[in-house]
């Protein structure tokens, strides 16, 4: 559960060390994540202006996506025009163009994923492969 509070009562929400968080995590048996207003502002006008810029569509627009999880091209590009259209009460053209925005920005996504993950790969083979030039060889045991 994420809990959003004024920035001025971060610190007395999370308490000493943690302490006021952990105790309402212990009597509700939820995950609770405290956050302040800034914070979560910074982090939602970061994915309005994502949306803004790979859909090409106004900060309106966004933030009626945004308000209605719909937040990156993938959650996007599963909506037909129809079911977009419903959610936005925008035109049906309109929704096609962005349906077809978030596959192209899905696509590039999910490159990107792909490209990210072969270099950490090749990264951890690279530090395996010098691990085992580094260790010392063992003596040949006598039998």
């Amino acid at each position: 559960m994420e809990i959003v509070v004024n920035d001025d009562q971060l610190s007395l929400a999370i308490g000493k060390k943690g302490q006021n968080v952990r105790l309402a995590s212990r009597l509700t048996g939820w995950k609770i994540d405290i956050k302040s207003e800034a914070e979560v502002e910074k982090t939602s006008r970061k994915v309005i202006d994502d949306l803004m810029a790979n859909l090409k569509v106004n900060e309106i627009l966004a933030r009626v996506l945004f308000d209605e999880y719909l937040r990156d091209g993938r959650d996007i590009a599963r909506l037909t025009p129809e079911e977009l259209a419903k959610v936005t009460s925008i035109s049906l053209e309109d929704c096609r163009s962005i349906t077809e925005h978030a596959k192209v920005w899905a696509e590039a996504a999910e490159k990107q994923a792909a490209e990210q993950a072969a270099l950490e790969a090749q990264a951890t083979e690279a530090n395996e492969a010098e691990a085992e030039k580094a260790a010392p060889e063992e003596a040949p045991t006598e039998g």
